[in-house]
């Protein structure tokens, strides 16, 4: 039996400095069971389940030292854009940097 995952793509605006990330799919999963190596026929879940296969949760993480910050962090790090003259609530320090730039949806 063979796992097959869909893959990740990175892309990068140069003009916006935005970074997109897609996982590409089939359709239906971000992954699929196959007994074909070249995964042509995906197996169903009910298969999957009979055979006592994994079943795998999609879950996307921002990974760090820390997930969370002190207050005085953020004030911290508001304050160092300020001072160098940068509107916090705006994504242009970030992009002064060539850092990438999410978007919150």
């Amino acid at each position: 039996v063979y796992l097959f995952i869909a893959p990740v793509t990175v892309d990068r605006c140069l003009e916006s400095g935005s970074t997109e990330v897609r996982w590409l799919t089939n359709g239906r999963d971000h992954y699929f069971w196959s007994f074909d190596p070249s995964g042509a026929t995906p197996l169903s879940r009910r298969v999957c389940n009979i055979l006592g296969l994994p079943n795998y949760r999609t879950r996307v993480a921002f990974e760090g030292p820390s997930k969370m910050f002190f207050d005085y962090q953020y004030e911290a790090t508001k304050y160092l854009q300020e001072i160098q003259g940068f509107d916090p609530s705006t994504q242009d320090y970030a992009r002064a940097r060539g850092l990438p730039l999410a978007e919150m949806i």
